[in-house]
Formats: C-alpha cells, sequence, structure tokens
C-alpha cells in the first residue's frame, strides 16, 4: 500500500461571488466542513477536497464618506429579518439622514430599527446632508417696514457673512450697527438674525 502521507492544506481562502467559503470536504455536496485551510490532514489514497460555500446573506452599512467604513452583520440564513442596527453617525459639517440602496441618494428610504428581510447580502449607504446656514438681516420694527429683509441661503460654515449692501435708513434715526454684531464669517454658534 501507499501508507499515510501527511498533508497540509494551504492556507488560502478560495472566494466565489455571493458565497462565504466555510472550508473543505471529501465529499463533493457536504454542507458541513471537515478541514479547515492550514489543518494538516493524513492521506491514506487519492483524496480530493471540494470547497463547502454558503450563500452569503448580510447586511452592509457603508458610511459612504471619505473613512471607507462599514458595518458587516453576521452572515444569516436568506429569508431572515433583521433590524437595521442604530450606529453612532457623525460627519464634520453633514447631518445623518438615514440609509439608502443608492449610494447618491439625497434622501433616506430607511431608519435605524426598520426591519429588512434579507434574501441576499444588501448593501445600504449613509445619507448625509451638508449643513448649512441662512444669514437675514431684518429691520427689527415690529408693524412697520423700515427696509426689506435680506437674506442669503445656503452658506457653509467658514465663509464670509454676506453685507447687507448699502447702510440702512430710517427718517430721524442714524443707524448705529446690526444687532448681534455681524461675524465675519458664517459660524455654527452663529444662528441670529441681524
Amino acid at each position: 500500500g501507499v501508507g499515510e502521507v501527511y498533508f497540509q492544506i494551504p492556507n488560502i481562502i478560495p472566494t466565489k461571488a455571493g458565497y462565504e467559503f466555510k472550508g473543505w470536504s471529501e465529499d463533493s455536496s457536504a454542507s458541513a466542513v471537515n478541514h479547515n485551510p492550514g489543518d494538516t490532514i493524513t492521506v491514506t489514497s487519492e483524496t480530493t477536497l471540494y470547497a463547502v460555500w454558503e450563500v452569503e446573506c448580510r447586511l452592509i452599512l457603508d458610511y459612504n464618506d471619505e473613512t471607507g467604513r462599514q458595518w458587516k452583520s453576521e452572515n444569516v440564513t436568506p429569508g431572515t429579518d433583521m433590524n437595521i442596527p442604530e450606529l453612532e453617525m457623525s460627519r464634520s459639517g453633514y447631518k445623518f439622514l438615514g440609509w439608502n440602496a443608492d449610494k447618491s441618494a439625497s434622501s433616506a428610504e430607511r431608519q435605524a430599527g426598520e426591519q429588512i428581510k434579507l434574501t441576499r447580502t444588501e448593501t445600504l449607504y449613509a445619507v448625509w446632508k451638508e449643513i448649512t446656514y441662512t444669514v437675514n438681516y431684518t429691520d427689527g420694527v415690529e408693524g412697520e417696514t423700515v427696509f426689506p429683509d435680506r437674506g442669503s441661503e445656503g452658506l457653509k460654515p467658514g465663509v464670509a457673512t454676506p453685507e447687507y449692501g448699502e447702510i440702512p435708513t430710517r427718517a430721524g434715526y442714524i443707524f448705529m450697527g446690526w444687532a448681534p454684531e455681524v461675524n465675519q464669517v458664517v459660524s455654527p454658534e452663529d444662528v441670529n438674525s441681524y
């Protein structure tokens, strides 16, 4: 006879789209694993090892920002209902709106806590809205329009605060300035009307 030969299975993880590699088996139709990459096996005759695959079915939440971060659930049985987890979502200059299957969406179609039925791996992308501010200049006089209000919308923090323009006038009064005082740049702390 051939005798016994020891063989170390290469420590390589094969890939197959839509499936997760579980290990190796001598049975071509096996769903259970007999051997793992890196295992040493005893071979007494010609032996073929077959990859054991499981359908990949998980939820992936992509932060959809410059970090490349993702949250991944464990692999589950297709047809499993899963709640979208509550994650700590923050991004400088943006507000988190929720999740969408479309990476470039501007509105969310799903929220944390909602249930999703997984039939395959599904990726949801964070939807972010850039935080902007509006600067309004108003006359501050009740029941009378001394001059029309003026505003600038969609201002990002750090840009120069738009000026009113000309110096406002009112018969019998001297314009002393704006209250509160106008900041040089738009700032998140500055949420006042002038």
